[in-house]
Parts: structure tokens; C-alpha cells; sequence
């Protein structure tokens, strides 16, 4: 299976920072599981595709500890597979959606608006 790393959040929001003096791997990790569940929400895998594509949380070592993000992994060999993450990758969202948002709020990883 190849992989393509999504990133932690969408792209234009904040997210935790590893190797700062308040960085929290929990709340890293809160954040990435609902990250991706937004990317499930948006491209669901479709059922001819299940056992060749499957969104995953990976950890990574950094200088400063670990570092948390979503990935899509894919077989390779297939095309359709491979067409799919890249879609993902290519079109992945830049701001949260208002259930995502409700979520972080709900988790206190944001502030009230």
C-alpha cells in the first residue's frame, strides 16, 4: 500500500504545533481523528474500493516528539485507488466544516465564536 499524507487540519486553520511550549499530542490527536472524519464525510470511500483505500491517523517522530496527521492509503496497482487519493489530496478542504467546528468547540479545542 502507498500512502499520501492529507495533513493534520485543513489547511488554512490552526492546528497543534509540535515543539511548542503548549503543544498537547491528545488534543494533536483529537484534532486529526476529526479531520479525518471531514474527509470521510466529503469523499467517502466508495464500496468497490474499500479493501484498496482507507483513510489512517500516522504518527511521525520529530526532534520534539511525536507528530500526529491524516493519511490515505491506497493500493497503487489500482487505478481507480490511486485516482481517488490523489482526488482527496488534490481537493481536500482549506477551512472546517460547521460539524467539524461543533465538534472541536464541543472538545474545547477551540474557542466560542
Amino acid at each position: 500500500m502507498n500512502e499520501l499524507e492529507i495533513g493534520t487540519v485543513p489547511a488554512e486553520e490552526q492546528c497543534q504545533q509540535v515543539g511548542t511550549a503548549d503543544y498537547d499530542a491528545i488534543s494533536a490527536k483529537k484534532e486529526c481523528r476529526i479531520y479525518k472524519e471531514y474527509l470521510q464525510r466529503l469523499f467517502p470511500v466508495p464500496p468497490t474500493l474499500e479493501d484498496e483505500v482507507s483513510y489512517r491517523i500516522k504518527s511521525s517522530a520529530h526532534d520534539f516528539g511525536n507528530y500526529y496527521e491524516v493519511a490515505i492509503e491506497f493500493n497503487s496497482e489500482n487505478s481507480e485507488a490511486v485516482e481517488f487519493a490523489y482526488n482527496v489530496e488534490a481537493k481536500s478542504p482549506l477551512r472546517w466544516d460547521a460539524k467539524a467546528l461543533e465538534e472541536l468547540r464541543s472538545l474545547g479545542l477551540i474557542e466560542c465564536e
